[in-house]
Order: structure tokens, then C-alpha cells, then sequence
């Protein structure tokens, strides 16, 4: 039960994962998972939001295995695909075409002339 009295319901699956979530005012959240726990779709709908719709995406061969590879935003087209450095960490993201970069900064202590 929230502060203002509201109950959220929630549903897991044998492996503890959340499956399901009803909220106040008839909003639903669901998900599917695979066999390694891996959410591979996820809705949200009811109350006064539109129907959101996701599916996820992870790599199947490469030094990349069962990384998150895409997110599909199904009801706005958009697909995210994920890209990763030597060290796993997203190197880039490219939404319908724009694409984002993280830069990795090393701050060193210029006293100690340390990194």
C-alpha cells in the first residue's frame, strides 16, 4: 500500500523476476523474460497513458554475448542499438539514426602526479 492508500499489485516468475505490476487507475506492466533472465518485452497500458510497447534484443555471437544488443520502442518506431568498448561498456547508442557517444575520462592528481 502506497502513503495515499493506493495498492500496487505484483506477480514474479520462478525465478523472482517481476512479471507483472497492476497499478491504481487500471495501469498494467508486464514483461516476458528468457531462460537467463533477460527481460525480452515489456508493455505498460490502461489508465490515461497510450499503450507502450518494448522488445529487447541481445547479442547471440561475439565478444558481445548476451549483451543487450537493441530496445524497440514499438509504438514510436524507434529502435536503440547498443555498442561496446574492449572493457563492456556502452560505447555507443544510435536511436533511428542518432547516434550518441560516452567519452570515458581518466582524472589524474597533478600534485601526486598520479592516475
Amino acid at each position: 500500500m502506497l502513503t495515499d492508500g493506493a495498492i500496487v499489485n505484483f506477480a514474479y516468475n520462478r525465478m523472482g523476476a517481476l512479471t507483472n505490476q497492476a497499478m491504481p487507475g487500471g495501469l498494467t506492466w508486464s514483461a516476458s523474460y528468457d531462460t537467463a533472465s533477460r527481460i525480452l518485452s515489456e508493455q505498460l497500458a490502461g489508465g490515461s497513458l497510450t499503450n507502450r510497447q518494448f522488445t529487447y534484443s541481445y547479442y547471440t555471437s561475439g565478444g558481445n554475448v548476451g549483451l543487450l544488443q537493441a530496445v524497440l520502442d514499438k509504438g514510436r518506431s524507434v529502435t536503440n542499438t547498443l555498442k561496446y568498448d574492449a572493457y563492456l561498456r556502452v560505447a555507443t547508442n544510435t536511436a533511428s539514426g542518432v547516434q550518441f557517444g560516452w567519452e570515458v575520462m581518466v582524472l589524474c592528481s597533478v600534485t601526486r602526479r598520479q592516475c
